[in-house]
């Protein structure tokens, strides 16, 4: 079976000592409220400073980022508030004459700061008994906490600064050795002679492909000629046709850059009906040795302007290829160069707000009200509790006492009729 718990021996005991309860609130009333009488009632003055950004970027040039924290430290800011650095200024600073305050352990407990719903704001408190002497130690310490902040933070803008002045100083040596190197290169620069020799091959190379192209055409028209006059009957005569053509393409070969030389004199020019088979089919073989030798001396000159055409490129690539690293040199070392004037400007800019980030944004007046509950509060606070108290003691002692008579109640034998 289940135990059943009963409430009624505790409430009975409740309301049969009803009278211990009232005396003990009234009790703990009545001596909370002399306590409160004589403990000195201490003042709260109120100074507030506010935290601008750490860091605003104006950025001019995006190659060259000032890396920043988004996350900046403001929530950071009152226990910085209440370092051993900003208080020993605060001690030192002899702005305020206290004799309970002689190190600054003694200070901080006195002192409190805490954020507003702006974390940026931040807000001073001073506790103490005297009220002149808390809007001095308020007002002091705001001061020395602004000092503290301005001159850790706007520090680091000027070294920033610095390195950057040091960065660019090193940029503009660079940049006039890289004009120097430049200047220097274009007086030996044979680029241009390099590359009219170049197309000079190049312009004879094709030149001599296209006499090649000629002669060859000649050549099978020749050997077309010879094989048609080869294929005749012996007792087949001559034609003037054949004779015309075997003129024709002698002239065509002569008129191929003066490849072959033919004599054209008086005596040479005899009649085309005096000519007989065999003197057109021997004129028309020398006509072909000549053209293969011909054909023969453009291979050689062909084969002799290959290398030349290559070394000149090849020496036109390394003049051109060494110009565009000098060029290329030059123009990194003036993008770098502008980059960092334009860095510096932009530090320059930075560093007028950075150095007040924190400013005072009100000083405290001499406060008129203590900062704790009034006596009566106190008192009734007091004797609420000294009641509670006193119920718990009673039910305590009751369920002592039902603990034992249930103890004894269960030791007692049991009595079968």
């Amino acid at each position: 079976m289940e135990e059943k718990i009963d409430l009624r021996p505790y409430l009975q005991a409740l309301i049969a000592n009803w009278f211990w309860i009232v005396g003990a609130g009234i009790l703990t009333a009545i001596v909370a409220y002399v306590v409160a009488s004589f403990v000195p009632k201490p003042y709260e003055a109120t100074s507030l400073v506010v935290v601008t950004d750490l860091r605003q970027v104006s950025q001019f040039e995006p190659r060259i980022e000032t890396t920043t924290d988004e996350k900046q430290p403001l929530k950071a800011f009152p226990e910085l508030a209440k370092s051993d650095s900003v208080l020993t200024a605060l001690l030192d600073s002899g702005a305020f004459v206290a004799e309970d305050i002689e190190n600054i352990n003694q200070l901080r407990s006195h002192l409190i700061a805490d954020a507003g719903e702006d974390p940026s704001l931040i807000q001073l408190i001073v506790e103490y008994e005297d009220p002149v002497t808390a809007r001095r130690i308020a007002n002091e310490w705001a001061r020395q906490f602004v000092i503290w902040t301005n001159e850790v933070y706007g520090s680091q803008s000027n070294a920033l600064l610095l390195a950057y002045q040091t960065q660019l100083s090193q940029a503009a040596d660079e940049l006039a050795v890289a004009n120097t190197a430049l200047f220097e290169f274009a007086g030996v620069n044979r680029s241009d002679i390099v590359n009219n020799e170049v197309e000079a091959y190049l312009s004879e190379q094709a030149n001599f492909l296209a006499t090649r192209q000629s002669v060859t055409k000649v050549k099978t028209d020749v050997q077309s000629l010879l094989n048609y006059m080869e294929a005749q009957p012996e007792n087949v005569p001559i034609t003037f046709a054949d004779q015309l053509s075997a003129l024709a393409l002698q002239l065509k070969s002569f008129s191929a850059n003066n490849v072959v030389s033919l004599d054209l004199s008086a005596d040479s020019l005899q009649s085309f009906s005096d000519i007989s088979r065999d003197e057109l089919t021997t004129t028309l073989n020398t006509l072909i040795e000549i053209l293969n030798r011909e054909l023969t001396l453009i291979d050689e000159h062909l084969v002799e302007l290959e290398p030349q055409i290559l070394n000149t490129q090849q020496e036109l690539r390394r003049l051109n290829t060494e110009f565009e690293e000098l060029t290329e040199s030059r123009d990194l070392a003036a993008e770098l160069h502008t980059a960092l004037a334009r860095q510096i400007g932009e530090e320059l800019i930075n560093s007028r707000s950075i150095n007040e980030v924190a400013r005072l944004a009100s000083e405290a007046t001499v406060p008129t009200i203590v900062s704790t509950p009034s006596k009566l509060v106190i008192g009734v606070l007091a004797g609420t509790m000294g009641m509670l108290v006193a119920a718990f003691v009673i039910i305590l002692i009751t369920w002592w006492r039902e603990s034992d008579i249930m103890a004894a109640a269960e030791e007692q034998p049991q009595t079968t009729f």
